[in-house]
């Protein structure tokens, strides 16, 4: 794992995201940069198949930190600033593999998956760092040894 695309104020932080990996697992950018280390991170996007009250995770948080901002609120979604590094939560109603570890801290998705999810909410938004992400996840698909060499029909 590369930790060393993450902040200062995010390897602090682990602790916390730590509470939350029996129900949450760690995607997006950051799951990708910590696999390959291609770029530097600046959040945390945890997702869960469960649906979760947005009360509990601000209480679960104010126990040893302190949230600075919410910046959305709504059902089954909620992304707010502790320690100045943006967190957000968010039920995710299908299915995802996330066997890939950080040290014991939370679970991730392989690059495949998180190239497919990256496709997946470019549909609803995109920004610069998705299609690099997007590139970085088929590129190191195609490389692997796994990867079909040639085409039968």
């Amino acid at each position: 794992m590369h930790q060393n695309i993450l902040t200062t104020e995010q390897t602090h932080l682990l602790s916390l995201i730590q509470k939350f990996s029996q129900e949450f697992y760690l995607v997006g950018g950051t799951a990708l940069a910590l696999q390959y280390g291609h770029r530097r991170s600046t959040d945390f996007d945890l997702f869960s198949q469960k649906a979760f009250d947005n009360y509990d995770i601000r209480r679960m948080i104010n126990q040893d930190n302190k949230i600075t901002n919410v910046r959305l609120e709504a059902v089954g979604k909620i992304t707010l600033l502790v320690d100045s590094v943006k967190i957000m939560f968010l039920y995710f109603d299908f299915p995802v593999v996330h066997t890939i570890e950080l040290d014991k801290v939370i679970t991730m998705p392989d690059d495949l998956t998180i190239g497919a999810m990256k496709a997946y909410a470019m549909g609803r938004r995109s920004k610069w760092k998705d299609y690099a992400d997007l590139y970085i996840a088929v590129i190191y698909y195609i490389q692997n040894e796994n990867y079909p060499r040639h085409t039968y029909f």
